[in-house]
């Protein structure tokens, strides 16, 4: 099974955050890989990205939700009394 989700709260200000997941059977259990991207807008090539790319240095990006959303997903899997090991995440 897989799912895609995306995180466009910022998108106007060219800022993005995608993520994939995909729960795959084995012998004895499941593993459920996660990859995630982001990606933003830089440079002076309007008005708006260059005011998104100074506001940044301001308010921070939203690279954060990467970390938080992973969090989330291993302690909702958790709460389902499933055991989980999470082997590799985001810095």
């Amino acid at each position: 099974m897989t799912a895609n989700a995306s995180e466009t709260s910022k998108a106007r200000n060219g800022e993005g955050s995608r993520f994939f997941a995909c729960l795959m059977p084995y012998q004895g259990g499941y593993a459920l890989n996660m990859h995630a991207t982001y990606s933003k807008a830089s440079g002076a090539f309007g008005t708006a990205t260059l005011v998104a790319t100074l506001a940044r240095e301001f308010v921070g990006n939203t690279n954060v939700f990467i970390p938080n959303t992973i969090k989330e997903i291993v302690a909702g899997v958790k709460a389902t009394g499933a055991v989980v090991t999470l082997l590799e995440a985001y810095p």
